[in-house]
């Protein structure tokens, strides 16, 4: 049904690296997944809600990644199963993966439906002429948090939350 999370990375918009493990050996259920899932229970430990309702919780922080929903469900349903198979058990808020608030894709935040059909990831690259290798991007989950991050910075995506701090 998903996949097994093999690599991680989350940087702050200043490059300050929060997060970064890869698994030795991919395919063992939970190796990144479970510190990732801490890492941000951790760090924002009011993000993600226990519950179903939409009301319940605020962002902490906004959360910007190529495909971080379901990355957040790949997750989320990686350490259920291993919830499943382990005599251990690891909390999984339902709104980590259901409807996670102040979590974006930076393709989708700046691209419509209709855009897409035209435009990609590779489009915007080009329009803010920003540089990318896309072996390396396939490859690096440090490569895909800094093109994100750059993507972000360009587009203006989060300059309001800076003003006013």
């Amino acid at each position: 049904m998903t996949g097994v999370l093999t690599s991680a990375f989350i940087a702050t918009r200043e490059g300050v690296v929060l997060f970064n493990q890869t698994a030795p050996e991919p395919g063992h259920r939970g190796t990144v997944a479970i510190p990732f899932l801490a890492s941000l229970l951790n760090a924002y430990p009011t993000q993600f809600s226990d519950s179903l309702s939409r009301g319940d919780s605020e962002a902490q922080v906004v959360i910007f990644g190529f495909n971080i929903k379901e990355i957040l469900r790949t997750v989320a349903f990686e350490v259920l199963g291993y919830n499943k198979q382990q005599n251990d058990f690891v909390q999984v808020p339902v709104r980590f993966w259901k409807d996670p608030v102040g979590v974006y894709d930076p393709v989708d935040v700046m691209l419509t439906a209709d855009f897409k059909k035209d435009l990609d990831l590779w489009s915007l690259c080009r329009y803010f002429g920003i540089n990318v290798n896309p072996d390396e991007l396939a490859r690096s989950a440090e490569q895909q948090a800094s093109l994100a991050r750059e993507l972000v910075v360009a587009a203006q995506l989060v300059i309001q939350l800076y003003q006013d701090t």
